[in-house]
């Protein structure tokens, strides 16, 4: 398979390269210009509620799209990489800025387009890499996906406590369901021209028998694939969470005390929608209880 053509901000001489400002321009004038802004979960989200993965999936021969990602995490070309037409891509990859002076110091259109909204999304179904396969390839048979660390690392509030992991952890292997840990480290996010913003960790796996580590294992889309297979997930609020929510996968999310107060007040936002979806359910920090991860594991596996 032919590869994409990756730009990174850091490469991307003031006023664009040349060859992707012609590109860009051929591409928006054929509706075939993308831009994707956010966090992981976002870009996700994005592609998922507009027509964008209905457009790359039938490029003509002839065509090359152009895909913008202005998103603090490295990885996220992950997300195009793999597609089946990739070679047909042109992807430039920038950090976490925004603003008029920032689109034409890298030689973007005036504004980004706006895609048409898609009602009643098809399940989001990941495009995963060749050295993805042997991991995939030992995935327990029945297991339910973790992802516990937020955007911000272990300490911020969004990602699970150890003591809900932990005890979460064991009450799959109770079950009969290996627990899968998902996640990557890198060093910096990226801000323009790929300048340090943050590091970001992961918090560490139980360590006790039956518990499967993937972290800093496999790429993005790999461990989004990961999630497709899972029996379930228990996710904190990530991209992990939003990707379980939009392949309609049983989620168990475990909100900050603040977001799930928000959700029974019925305040429908980015960190609830998804519980909308009868399939998924969840609870607050402070309410975290087994019975209700056994409850929630028990309807999963029947469904």
């Amino acid at each position: 398979m032919t590869e994409a053509t990756l730009i990174l901000g850091k490469d991307n001489p003031p006023g664009g390269r040349h060859d992707f400002v012609q590109a860009a321009r051929a591409a928006f004038n054929k509706g075939i210009y993308f831009e994707f802004a956010g966090g992981l979960g976002d870009l996700v989200n994005q592609l998922v509620l507009t027509d964008a993965l209905t457009k790359l999936e039938n490029l003509r021969s002839t065509d090359r799209a152009v895909i913008v990602l202005l998103c603090q995490n490295p990885d996220a070309p992950d997300l195009f990489l793999y597609h089946r037409l990739a070679g047909q891509f042109t992807i430039l990859s920038l950090g976490a800025c925004v603003g008029d002076s920032y689109r034409r110091r890298h030689g973007l259109p005036p504004a980004p387009p706006v895609p048409p909204h898609v009602e009643s999304p098809p399940p989001f179904r990941p495009r995963f890499s060749k050295s993805d396969e042997a991991a995939l390839a030992m995935l327990p048979e029945k297991f339910v996906a973790f992802s516990v660390t937020a955007a911000g690392g272990r300490l911020e509030n969004r990602s699970i406590p150890s003591r809900i992991y932990t005890a979460a952890a064991r009450c799959c292997l109770d079950l009969g369901l290996a627990p899968v840990f998902l996640g990557k480290r890198y060093a910096h996010g990226i801000l323009d021209e790929q300048r340090p913003f943050f590091p970001h960790d992961e918090s560490d796996p139980p360590n006790f028998a039956g518990v499967v580590s993937l972290i800093d294992h496999m790429s993005v889309s790999g461990s989004l694939e990961c999630v497709r297979r899972a029996a379930a997930t228990v996710v904190c609020n990530s991209a992990i969470m939003n990707a379980s929510w939009r392949m309609r996968r049983p989620t168990f999310y475990v909100a900050t005390d603040h977001d799930w107060a928000a959700y029974e007040r019925r305040e429908k936002n980015g960190y609830t929608y998804g519980l909308a979806y009868p399939e998924n359910t969840g609870c607050s920090h402070a309410g975290y209880t087994d019975e209700k991860l056994s409850a929630f594991l028990g309807r999963a596996q029947t469904t």
